[in-house]
């Protein structure tokens, strides 16, 4: 899954901890192990949001770039989906809402 797809740079999945998904510029998700970032803030203790949103910060500010998005989903059902790109498509269904939350520009989410 996704354009990077090596585990801790494009994606990672561990149970208890998170989920999580990238994409945009590929060499610098893979030089940066993005989705092992979001990993490790996990587990020092951060929030699925405050975990996915450092990590894609600490991407801009390593390679003065934004081009990267990220899919976060905690154990709980938490989810963040935060981008530095012009758009990215993404979605959510819960069981227990009937409407999914589908968007792909800043103004939609």
């Amino acid at each position: 899954v996704g354009d990077s797809p090596l585990r801790g740079a494009g994606y990672w999945a561990e149970r208890d901890l998170i989920a999580c998904c990238a994409t945009g510029t590929g060499e610098f998700i893979i030089r940066a192990g993005l989705c092992a970032d979001v990993r490790a803030r996990r587990q020092a203790g951060a929030s699925v949001a405050a975990a996915t949103e450092g990590a894609l910060e600490a991407l801009t500010e390593r390679f003065g770039v934004g081009k990267a998005g990220i899919i976060s989903v905690g154990p709980n059902g938490d989810v963040s989906m935060p981008f530095h790109t012009t758009g990215m498509g993404r979605g959510v269904f819960r069981w227990d809402d009937p409407e999914p939350t589908v968007a792909v520009w800043p103004e939609e989410s």
